[in-house]
This record gives structure tokens, sequence and C-alpha cells, in this order.
């Protein structure tokens, strides 16, 4: 999947499925792999994040505008079970979940992806007293990193 950020379109993100984590490091870190993103014209820093799918939904929607989620967690499992709890609150806000993940270098680093049915709804649930509350209780550590982006490409 490829996707552009929603506030700024020059901002890209990539995911992909790797067979092989080793190898999808090394070609990472390849400098071939440099200077085609130079090429390419790649001008910022860019992130290579390796995650464990805990949870997938593999479905396609009509939602193209994502928001992605990576956060610090003090325990991964005493997070999942608040997040699991707030289901709900989520759906009301017009964000469907799509994906849960786990850092493969950091099992206390969490990814999570939504699909955005209600940009307005889900912006004021994001920014929301019950969010932060709900993250302290999951116990969060620090301000969660957050990028919306819209789908351009999808591949299978």
């Amino acid at each position: 999947m490829v996707g552009r950020g929603i506030k700024d379109s020059n901002t890209v993100v990539v995911a992909l499925h790797v067979d092989d984590t080793t190898k999808a490091k090394q070609f990472a870190m390849a400098p071939a792999l440099k200077e085609k993103m130079q090429k390419a014209g790649v001008t910022g820093p860019t992130t290579f994040l390796y995650v464990i799918n805990r949870w997938h939904d593999s479905t396609t929607d009509a939602a193209n505008d994502r928001v992605i989620i990576n956060q610090h967690v003090k325990d991964y499992d005493a997070w999942e079970k608040v997040f699991d709890s707030h289901l709900q609150a989520r759906k009301d806000a017009g964000m469907t979940d799509r994906a849960v993940s786990q850092s493969i270098d950091d099992p206390n680093f969490v990814s999570v992806v939504f699909a955005i049915s209600d940009m307005k709804k889900a912006t004021d649930f994001m920014n929301s007293k019950d969010l932060k509350d709900k993250m302290k209780d999951a116990g969060v550590v620090g301000p969660p990193d957050v990028f919306m982006y819209h789908v351009v490409k999808r591949y299978q």
C-alpha cells in the first residue's frame, strides 16, 4: 500500500509484507536503495518500522482515508485490554480498526491503523479528553506519533 499525507501530500507511507526481516533490513540499508530514493525525489529522513501484525483486517472498504498511530506503551498486554474496551468509541468516531502491530525490535512499541469514514469526528475523537484518559489508563508513554494519510495505491 502507498499513502500520501493528508496535511502534507509530499509525505509518503509505504507498507509492505516481508517474508524475511533480516533480508528486508539489509535491503533498507543498501546504498543502491538510498540512491534510488534520492533519484525518486526523497529529500527528508526515512523511517523503517518492522512490525508483527497481531491483528489485521484485510477486507477492502470504500474509505481510503487512514490514520496510523505509533506509540510506546509500558506493557503490551495491559495496553491491548484497554484498547479493546474502547472499540465502540472508535466506531462512533467514524474509525474502523484495520491493524494492530508490535515492533519486532521493541514489543512495547505499538502501531495501530484505522480507516476513517468521518474525518471531523475522528479528529475530534483523537483530540478528546476521553482518548487521552484511555491512553493514560493503557500505559501509553509520551505523546503518540499520529499520521493521517490517503491510500493512493494498493498491491496484492
